[in-house]
């Protein structure tokens, strides 16, 4: 046997091998016209493919549950609130978009304010310390129940509550709750904000907010009143947690080649070596049976002492931290 041909057997692994004998055994169900593009990818380009690629596959025979997704548009129900709560959320989430781009930017909330808008204040009125550190520091903050604000006063409030943020990283606004009435409803939203400072590393507040909405002459929602309800404020001065999966991972041949690259790569991967949904599902139960077994014969569950290695699978993922 030459050294080619040793080369050539000695990098077929086992799992190498399963997935050869996968491609020819869906070739027959390609049709004539994609065969050549089937078999222009193996596994090392398949996994080389960009994230953002996906592919919908169209099957001939139509599933049962497909007439029935039709009709879960929300709205479509006795549960009209649940497209009342896709309005407010498609609101909020201009608020998040334009928090991102700067602290300052309330451009958004402006726009939704009615004129008789009335608001509590954002400063809290209790702060109790829950935990007190050199790193690490946390308050519950408890707001006025009352609101008293008119539409400039909030503004303004606002500005102040958001003038020691340099950056926003994370803005998220989630609608709990919702009520509807004559005229309008009543929101409950909680909110995360995640951020940066000049005197902080990070500071992250989580509340809930009450929200009441009226329906515009539009058909639009503008909002009327904002009562401020309870909040978390923590403070770290410096970072807290270290990702060390590169770290501890990273001289493992499988966490570049699977890790790395994410759940929609490797099923992009196995869709081309896969011609129908009934194989593809054979290969993963195949590989995954296999190294199962393959595992629980060098390490018994009983009568070993060794510890059980981490095993890397096309389905799985690890994070680790470090305080």
């Amino acid at each position: 046997m030459s050294y080619w041909e040793k080369s050539v057997w000695s990098s077929l692994t086992r799992r190498n091998f399963l997935m050869r004998c996968c491609q020819g055994a869906s070739a027959s169900l390609l049709p004539a016209s994609l065969r050549d593009l089937a078999f222009a990818f193996d596994s090392r380009n398949a996994l080389a493919l960009e994230s953002e690629f996906h592919l919908h596959p169209h099957y001939r025979a139509k599933l049962p549950l497909e007439a029935t997704l039709l009709k879960t548009e929300a709205g479509l129900d006795v549960f009209i609130t649940e497209k009342h709560a896709e309005q407010i959320a498609a609101i909020l989430a201009q608020w998040s978009a334009g928090l991102l781009r700067s602290p300052q930017d309330i451009q958004a909330v402006e726009r939704v304010l009615t004129p008789d808008f009335v608001g509590s204040s954002l400063q809290p009125a209790e702060s109790r310390l829950v935990r007190s550190g050199p790193v690490l520091e946390i308050h519950q903050n408890k707001f006025a129940r009352q609101p008293a604000l008119g539409r400039d006063a909030f503004l303004q409030g606002l500005r102040s509550a958001l003038s020691g943020f340099s950056e926003i990283v994370t803005a998220e606004f989630q609608v709990t709750s919702i009520d509807a009435f004559s005229g309008g409803l009543r929101a409950r939203v909680r909110y995360e904000l995640v951020s940066s400072g000049k005197d902080f590393y990070r500071e992250q507040r989580v509340g809930q907010w009450e929200l009441a909405w009226q329906r515009s002459s539009s058909g639009e929602f503008r909002l009327r009143n904002w009562e401020a309800l309870d909040e978390t404020q923590s403070r770290s001065a410096r970072p807290i947690f270290v990702d060390v999966t590169a770290h501890a991972f990273g001289s493992n041949s499988s966490y570049s080649s699977q890790l790395l690259r994410g759940t929609s790569t490797m099923t992009v991967s196995m869709m081309f070596m896969c011609a129908s949904r009934p194989v593809c599902l054979t290969v993963f139960i195949a590989i995954e049976e296999t190294e199962r077994s393959k595992t629980s014969r060098r390490h018994p569950k009983s009568g070993s002492s060794k510890t059980r290695p981490a095993r890397f699978s096309p389905t799985s993922t690890m994070t680790v931290a470090r305080t």
